[in-house]
């Protein structure tokens, strides 16, 4: 027979163990934990960094500077890279779980760093391009934001829109180790940030250029989630909603 106690201190070990195991063994099966981390550090920077600030996100200094001004563009190709990093990230986080999943055990966070790379290479030339676009036609004009949103309404309604967007959904082959193993990581993620970046790359521009942006930047971020995990249905509701992003921004330049 099994010897039993009441002692309430082995209870509450035994508690505390299985709390533990429970917290390491669900580490574990999702080791795509700390990408959702580094979204939410980038938006902690990101609100961090614009209390109190009047311009937009990455180009508020850049609205004084130009092309040429090299630590201006390489703090807003920084601030960037926190954008990419807090609304994109939670629309890749199936395809960093298989990136994991399809390595093997032990280089699992390696393959998971090596698709972020590729991922985050994309977006980063697709932003230093933006920086430098926007540095050359200072200053920018009050009904830049309006016309960007309304370029974003109806790419909604394209059908380029609604391939780019089916195609965020592809995979392709990994191969478990090896150098081929690393190739096909970074080929992966660069392909999600081609897909990615061609299905969202106006409405982005959009909140970098509005007088509000973390509200834009949370919002696009919604629209964006919508999109990636509700493929099959209409854009209309995208499309409604950025039309009112460029409504908005119309008043704010009126006022």
């Amino acid at each position: 027979m099994t010897a039993t106690t009441n002692d309430p201190r082995a209870a509450e070990y035994r508690a505390a163990g299985g709390f533990a195991s429970s917290i390491s063994t669900t580490i574990a099966r999702h080791p795509e934990w700390w990408t959702v981390g580094l979204c939410l550090v980038a938006w902690s920077a990101l609100i961090a960094s614009n209390m109190g600030s009047s311009g937009g996100v990455f180009c508020g200094s850049l609205h004084r500077a130009t092309a040429l001004d090299g630590p201006v563009w390489t703090a807003g190709l920084g601030e960037w890279s926190l954008m990419v990093a807090a609304m994109m990230l939670p629309l890749v986080i199936a395809p960093v779980r298989r990136a994991a999943r399809a390595s093997l055990w032990r280089r699992r966070h390696r393959a998971i760093a090596e698709f972020l790379v590729g991922y985050g290479l994309i977006w980063t030339l697709f932003g230093g391009a933006a920086l430098v676009i926007l540095a050359l036609y200072q200053p920018t004009p009050p009904w830049a934001p309006v016309a960007v949103f309304a370029i974003a309404a109806l790419w909604e309604l394209s059908p380029a829109k609604r391939r780019a967007l089916s195609l965020c959904h592809r995979t392709i082959p990994l191969r478990p180790t090896g150098w081929r193993a690393d190739f096909d990581c970074l080929r992966y993620g660069a392909l999600q940030g081609r897909s990615c970046c061609s299905s969202c790359w106006v409405m982005m521009l959009g909140s970098t250029l509005t007088p509000q942006p973390l509200l834009a930047m949370a919002g696009i971020a919604g629209l964006c989630a919508v999109q990636r995990y509700r493929p099959r249905r209409r854009q209309y509701f995208e499309a409604l909603a950025l039309g009112a992003g460029a409504l908005a921004c119309a008043i704010a330049a009126l006022a």
